[in-house]
């Protein structure tokens, strides 16, 4: 019974991230892949059109296409797979190590989704910042795999490795 809620919840989770990645990403190209483009928050937040062929902010963009194919595609379900599967039967819903893995889980799904369905490339549009100090270009996903990567690395360094028993050791 608990293996099936967990199912069910991380399917929940993932399915809202998705969702939301790829309703931004529809927007972004039905509103902006014209050329337009748009500013918000005193021009800080700025809405472009850009399709991207590498990884997160163009990393491995002028790679030969089966690298690409094979890096970006075929590896990436793999370790998503893995993940998942981990998160699933290992992982304990809502604590930071679950949910941030699941962000990172939505937002490679919701890329990899792009690189199926988009000929390998995925549709970024938000930059942050100003003329002279800004991003890349990005999407919602690369946003909750970054968070995702961030918060498993901070509360890697906040959780204190659990001392062993003499009975958790294996007798020689």
């Amino acid at each position: 019974m608990k293996l099936a809620r967990n199912t069910v919840i991380t399917i929940i989770l993932i399915a809202c991230l998705l969702i939301s990645d790829q309703l931004t990403k529809y927007l972004a190209v039905n509103y902006l892949k014209s050329g337009t483009s748009e500013n918000f928050l005193f021009g800080l937040v700025q809405l472009v059109y850009a399709e991207n062929s590498g990884a997160m902010l163009g990393l491995g963009d002028t790679l030969p296409a089966e690298v690409k194919f094979y890096l970006f595609t075929v590896a990436v379900t793999i370790v998503l797979i893995l993940m998942l599967l981990y998160v699933i039967f290992k992982e304990t819903p809502y604590s930071i190590r679950y949910l941030s893995m699941i962000l990172i889980i939505g937002g490679g799904i919701g890329n990899l989704i792009d690189r199926l369905f988009n000929s390998g490339y995925v549709i970024d549009f938000i930059v942050l910042g100003t003329d002279s100090f800004h991003t890349g270009v990005f999407n919602f996903a690369d946003f909750y795999v970054t968070i995702g990567v961030l918060a498993v690395f901070i509360s890697s360094l906040l959780t204190k490795p659990q001392k062993k028993s003499p009975d958790d050791q294996v007798a020689r």
